[in-house]
């Protein structure tokens, strides 16, 4: 309880302000701040996590450098929700008869915020909704396409994700390094603040959910068998927690983006000394 009280003090305290913007004038800034090489401007609508992994290497990818020849127009935004919330499609650009350009945004009850750009077909696109649905940020879908293929985060995301999984740039993992399968989560659980589940995750849904977090979405816990990994959003990184056996801990100050991330990774793939990337004292 102490826990969740003190999370929630920080997501007032560090709350951006909710933006008015449409999901259409969103993706205009989103898509102009992507042709004209931005990052502050791309940075401005992605969620915080996804932000400070950003960097420059975001414009070399195919689907952003096709953004030179784009005509400044948003042809048209479709929506959809699924177990993440809110999202949107807005697509911008034709890439054959059968396939559109297009930029993912999310809406999790702070503004639209951008998820990347990606090629996408146009059945997908045409099977969205036309009008912006009515639900409540975290609210479990009734209808909607599933969180596989199309223009969901997961796909926006592919190709932007760097060697850890979960942040940008161009680096290769190491061979090494494999995605847990689907076996290894066994026991394993996911929960979030804006009420996001996901049980026996794989490290695709890890990604797809560390990539949501931000001062409204603001926790996400790794439970497992033998106890839990939990981090918090702060404005100067997050706040690590875990308990096992052993004990109860907390990180010593905030950890990076990238670093979190490599712990949750080889948390849920039953790795050793993921304990050793940050400092830990007892949980007070």
């Amino acid at each position: 309880m102490r826990l969740i009280t003190a999370l929630l003090l920080t997501s007032i305290l560090y709350a951006p302000p909710v933006f008015s913007q449409t999901a259409a004038e969103t993706a205009k800034e989103v898509l102009t701040a992507y042709k004209n090489k931005d990052l502050e401007g791309v940075k401005k609508y992605s969620a915080p996590f996804v932000a400070s992994v950003m960097d420059e290497t975001v414009f070399d990818e195919k689907d952003v450098k096709a953004l030179q020849s784009w005509d400044g127009k948003v042809k048209e935004v479709r929506y959809f929700t699924n177990e993440m919330g809110l999202q949107a499609s807005a697509y911008y650009d034709d890439k054959d008869k059968k396939t559109l350009r297009s930029l993912a945004l999310i809406n999790s009850g702070s503004g639209w915020k951008q998820m990347g750009v990606s090629a996408v077909s146009k059945k997908k696109f045409l099977s969205y909704e036309t009008e912006e649905p009515k639900v409540k940020p975290g609210a479990e879908a009734k209808a909607g396409p599933k969180a596989s293929g199309g223009a969901l985060p997961g796909d926006m995301l592919k190709e932007k994700l760097g060697g850890l999984g979960f942040g940008f740039g161009k680096k290769k993992p190491k061979a090494a390094q494999k995605e847990a399968p689907a076996s290894a989560a066994s026991g394993y659980s996911i929960e979030m603040a804006d009420g996001s589940k996901a049980e026996a995750p794989d490290a695709d849904q890890l990604k797809k959910m560390l990539g949501t977090l931000s001062s409204d979405n603001f926790f996400i816990t790794l439970t497992s068998p033998a106890g839990f990994m939990q981090a918090g959003y702060t404005a100067k990184g997050l706040d690590m927690q875990y308990k096992e056996a052993s004990g109860h801990f907390t990180s010593v100050a905030p950890v990076a983006a990238e670093t979190a991330a490599a712990m949750f990774k080889a948390y849920l793939s039953r790795e050793d000394g993921w304990q050793a990337q940050c400092k830990w004292k007892p949980f007070e």
